[in-house]
């Protein structure tokens, strides 16, 4: 929606190596297209790169970016998170708690979850719920563990609502 507003269309394939800002105010970029680099001028200009991104742009003393925003370019980094997603014979957090499956915790193997499509669950018997984590516990998930990842987060949420593992489809 944003480019139809544009006056000129959106140029793709284009990796941005620099900004400075000219003495009239105007912001110049500098991009890579393929094995050349283009530098286009432009009144105003807004950068929505996350800040990893950023670190492979140089601005250029002209560009006068405050202390804070060279150091959140430094210092922040990408989220970690991950999903896992169990096959249910039932749908016992709607069941017994007429809960929609969320509930956070801060057990080792559980995080936040909640059902995955409560609407189609009236189609049939079985339900669907994802946890979803973060931090340490989403960097040591290892895809190639899945099921040992899904007994272990199975263990955590015996704790959270009983009886709810022995419902879970091990196939």
């Amino acid at each position: 929606g944003l480019a139809g507003l544009l006056p000129s269309p959106v140029a793709q394939g284009h990796r941005l190596l620099k900004v400075s800002q000219l003495a009239d105010g105007r912001y110049k970029l500098a991009f890579a297209v393929g094995s050349q680099v283009v530098e286009r001028v432009h009144p105003a200009v807004i950068l929505t790169l996350p800040a990893p991104a950023m670190r492979n742009v140089e601005f250029d003393a002209s560009v006068a970016l405050p202390a804070s925003k060279r150091d959140a370019i430094a210092r922040l980094d990408y989220g970690l998170n991950g999903k896992l997603m169990i096959g249910f014979a039932g749908r016992p957090w709607y069941e017994r708690l007429n809960s929609d499956g969320g509930n956070y915790s801060d057990l080792p193997n559980h995080q936040n979850t909640w059902e995955t499509n409560p609407r189609n669950a009236q189609y049939g018997v079985r339900g669907l719920l994802t946890d979803y984590s973060g931090g340490n516990w989403a960097a040591r998930l290892d895809p190639s563990r899945t099921q040992a990842e899904a007994t272990a987060f199975l263990a955590d949420l015996e704790k959270v609502w009983p009886g709810t593992p022995a419902l879970a489809c091990r196939n």
